[in-house]
């Protein structure tokens, strides 16, 4: 599956942060096909792909990563920065999505 070919069928995108690297932001994202089959985009540049969606997810749980949509309070701490604060980056490809993809905290 190439980026180009599958931008219709993405049904469905979740961002997700390393937790054992706050407060620094190390992000991975997780896409989902019409299919059923998925992929993970990480930091390093790789993109990884599996069969399911829960196949993705449990990837990520074992790489210490938690989905950005079910931190809290405590993460929070964590992070140094309120949650509303936390964006996941955006861009068109994986090429302009790398750079952003590790954000190293700077102290005020």
């Amino acid at each position: 599956m190439d980026d180009a070919t599958n931008v219709e069928m993405i049904v469905h995108t979740e961002w997700w942060l390393m937790w054992c690297d706050f407060p620094n932001l190390n992000w991975a994202r997780l896409r989902v096909y019409a299919d059923g089959s998925s992929d993970v985009f990480d930091m390093d540049g790789r993109l990884i792909k599996f069969a399911t969606a829960q196949e993705a997810r449990d990837h990520l749980s074992e790489d210490e990563y938690s989905e950005l949509s079910h931190l809290d309070n405590d993460d929070e701490g964590d992070l140094l920065m309120p949650l509303a604060e936390i964006k996941p980056p955006i861009g068109e490809s994986e090429v302009e999505l790398l750079p952003m993809m590790y954000v190293k905290f700077k102290e005020s």
